[in-house]
């Protein structure tokens, strides 16, 4: 998608933590893990500033339509997270005229 986004917004959202299952005791992270999840948050928060940060369903979550998810994954992967550490997804709803 162009960076310019013209004709649709972009909808990102990256959750930390995603368990496996609903009893997992993956959901809750601790020591290093969670010092890294932290330290995460804190760096994207301050590469851009307007986020909605909230927990969900044993999930911290991030979301941002005003960021583009690529570069939210470079920086991620950047600071040594996989696919795997988070869960990101990313929607598109249209600005204007017909599909």
């Amino acid at each position: 998608m162009s960076r310019l986004q013209e004709t649709c917004v972009q909808r990102v959202k990256v959750a930390f933590f995603h368990p496996s299952g609903p009893d997992s005791k993956a959901s809750r992270p601790t020591g290093k893990k969670w010092e890294d999840i932290s330290s995460m948050i804190q760096r994207l928060q301050q590469a851009h500033n307007d986020w909605n940060l909230y927990a969900s369903n044993r999930q911290i979550v991030m979301e941002t339509t005003t960021m583009d998810f690529q570069d939210i994954t470079a920086m991620l992967e950047q600071n040594g997270f996989t696919h795997s550490d988070y869960d990101l997804q990313v929607e598109y709803e249209r600005k204007w005229g017909m599909l």
